[in-house]
């Protein structure tokens, strides 16, 4: 009845949360369209396992001050914290602070069982943030994102070689509007140029390292490859296709190392 019966009012659930008890709440804070008095109220009154239900609720409404306050709470929770990142309407960088979030957990849990700990942590962190955008996301949305990563100094070669490798071009053409602080209209032009010397301009502006300009050129080839056949694939089978495209390269032998690490599944054709 808490989780699905029309005929329960706002004050109804709202006098259940206060009640603290932990099942019928996590009953009220999994209902669909939950208000945004009702969300509020879960994070007031809710246990961990509560407002957990309610981050993975994208249908509940939830004010930009209670995600702040869910955000803070994810940091002794990880249940909280994973459910958070999964949310659709998470804003942009309450987003980047729960990732940081989870790095810094990776970094603490694995400190006593390895020195690379801090790698591992980066390393997970910059692979989150270039798959933390999603398709549909408005280009608003991408924008607000691709600001946020340049105001904390966090939007660097690994996370955009990412996304390049991953065929996420709105990232990377908004990341490179960002570095080279040329309209990310002019930036698209640039780089579907046929004739690679415009983008070969752009990436020398950005600041971006050779390992970095080399992949984004690698891809970029990938991609209008791809537009003109008019293939719709994956970012997995896309991110088969670079690394197909990567182990024929010519600077394979002085980047393989750093790609493959860039593009997670490694160098060279594969099973289906």
């Amino acid at each position: 009845i808490l989780s699905s019966s029309p005929s329960i009012t706002d004050e109804d659930l709202i006098r259940v949360l206060e009640s603290k008890a932990g099942i019928k709440a996590q009953a009220v804070a999994s209902r669909p369209r939950l208000s945004q008095r009702v969300s509020h109220a879960v994070i007031q009154h809710g246990d961990d396992k509560t407002v957990a239900s309610l981050a993975a609720n994208d249908s509940a409404l939830i004010s930009t001050e209670d995600a702040a306050r869910m955000v803070k709470m994810a940091e002794r929770s990880d249940l909280i914290r994973e459910a958070a990142l999964r949310r659709q309407d998470m804003p942009q960088d309450l987003a980047v602070e729960l990732i940081e979030q989870h790095v810094d957990h990776i970094d603490l849990k694995l400190r006593s069982e390895t020195h690379h700990h801090a790698q591992i942590a980066r390393d997970t962190g910059d692979r989150t943030k270039a798959r933390w955008s999603q398709e549909d996301w408005s280009p608003d949305a991408m924008k607000a994102y691709v600001q946020t990563l340049s105001a904390t100094r966090q939007l660097t070669d690994a996370v955009i070689a990412r996304a390049a490798g991953q065929g996420d071009w709105r990232f990377v053409q908004l990341s490179l509007a960002m570095l080279t602080r040329i309209s990310s209209t002019k930036v698209g032009l640039m780089i579907l140029d046929p004739g690679r010397f415009a983008l070969k301009i752009l990436l020398e502006r950005s600041g971006l390292s050779d390992a970095a300009r080399e992949l984004i050129l690698v891809s970029a080839d990938a991609f209008r490859d791809l537009e003109r056949s008019g293939r719709s694939l994956s970012r997995q089978q896309f991110q088969r296709l670079m690394a197909e495209r990567i182990a024929s390269h010519p600077t394979a032998d002085r980047h393989e190392a750093v790609w493959m690490d860039w593009l997670d599944d490694g160098l060279g054709p594969r099973s289906v």
